[in-house]
């Protein structure tokens, strides 16, 4: 299961998932992160994984696709800060 939560700032949307990016949760999260709000000044888009338990690969590829779109992925907690570590790795080196 997965909840996604969004809070809409001044010059960001801020996503937090809590729970497993894997199954019929990736396709949901890909649908929520893509209705971002957009105005004339395009909204800057952040995804915190720190409550997130499990990442399958296609929820990985959708993090991927999701930072190279532009959007910031963070973590505080210890499991998912290595993950954020590794796709932005990936994205330095594409």
């Amino acid at each position: 299961m997965l909840k996604v939560s969004k809070e809409i700032h001044t010059n960001m949307v801020v996503f937090t998932l809590e729970g497993s990016l894997s199954g019929p949760w990736v396709e949901e999260a890909d649908r929520v992160c893509c209705q971002a709000p957009v105005n004339e000044h395009s909204l800057a888009v952040r995804i915190d994984l720190s409550n997130v338990t499990f990442v399958s690969n296609e929820g990985m590829e959708l993090l991927e696709r999701l930072c190279a779109n532009g959007a910031e992925i963070i973590s505080s907690d210890v499991l998912t800060k290595s993950l954020v570590e590794e796709i932005q790795r990936r994205r330095k080196n594409a």
